[in-house]
C-alpha cells in the first residue's frame, strides 16, 4: 500500500489504512493551470482573476479536493456550485457597506467559506446592508457586515481609482456609484472655488495698481 495522503492543516492521515479509501488524486502541471482557467472564465467581474496558482492555493485545493472524496472532478463540481453562487450574489461581489468582495483564496481558505456560499448565508445581505448604513450595523457574517476574518478588497472605496468605481458601480455596487458622483460634486466645487479665487485675486491686482487721484 502506498503511503496515505496527509492533510495539509492538521497532518493527520486521509486515507483509509484498511480500504484504502479517501486517496487523493494527483493534480499534474496542466491540472493547476485548468483549475485557474476556470476560475477566471467563469466568475464574473468585478471579482479577482487569478495570475497564478501559488504553493499556498495548491495546499488549500488540496484540502477542499479531500473534503471531496479526494477527486480532482468532484472539486471542480464543488467550485462550479461555489461560482454560481457568487455571480448571483452581489453582496460577495462588493456590493456592501465595506465594498468587500470575494477572492479564490477565501473561498478555499477553510471548509465553512465554502459552506456558508453555497447555503445562501450572504444572499440576504445584500438587502440587509442598507440597514447597516442607518446605524444597525449587525455582527461580522451577519446582513450589513463581510465574513469574520475578511478584509475589504482593495482598500476603501473613497481611495480607489474613477476606473474600479465605475466597474464596481456597473457590477451593481450602489456605494461605488454613490461615491463616484460625491467625488464629481467635489471636483465641480472645488473648481468653482478656484475660480472665484483667481477672479478675486484678479480684481484685487487691478485695484491695487489703479492710479491714485489727489
Amino acid at each position: 500500500m502506498s503511503k496515505p495522503h496527509t492533510c495539509p492543516t492538521c497532518k493527520r492521515p486521509l486515507v483509509c489504512p484498511v480500504c484504502d479509501a479517501g486517496r487523493q488524486q494527483r493534480i499534474t502541471h496542466a491540472q493547476w493551470d485548468d483549475i485557474r482557467g476556470f476560475w477566471n472564465t467563469h466568475v464574473k467581474e468585478p471579482v479577482k482573476r487569478l495570475t497564478r496558482i501559488t504553493e499556498g492555493r495548491k495546499r488549500h485545493i488540496r484540502a477542499r479536493m479531500a473534503e471531496c472524496g479526494g477527486e480532482l472532478d468532484a472539486f471542480m463540481d464543488w467550485l462550479r456550485e461555489i461560482i454560481e453562487v457568487i455571480n448571483r450574489t452581489p453582496f460577495l461581489r462588493g456590493s456592501n457597506a465595506q465594498g468587500w468582495m470575494v477572492t479564490f483564496d477565501w473561498v478555499t481558505k477553510c471548509e465553512a467559506n465554502g459552506v456558508k456560499i453555497l447555503e445562501g448565508q450572504y444572499d440576504q445581505n445584500y438587502e440587509g446592508m442598507h440597514e447597516a448604513r442607518h446605524g444597525q450595523a449587525g455582527q461580522p457574517g451577519q446582513p450589513g457586515q463581510p465574513p469574520e476574518g475578511s478584509k475589504p478588497s482593495g482598500g476603501s472605496l473613497a481611495k480607489r481609482p474613477d476606473a474600479e468605481l465605475r466597474r464596481l458601480s456597473r457590477a451593481g455596487n450602489r456605494d461605488a456609484e454613490r461615491a463616484l458622483r460625491e467625488r464629481g460634486n467635489r471636483r465641480t466645487d472645488g473648481a468653482a472655488r478656484d475660480q472665484a479665487l483667481a477672479s478675486m485675486a484678479l480684481h484685487m491686482k487691478r485695484h491695487a495698481t489703479a492710479p491714485t487721484t489727489t
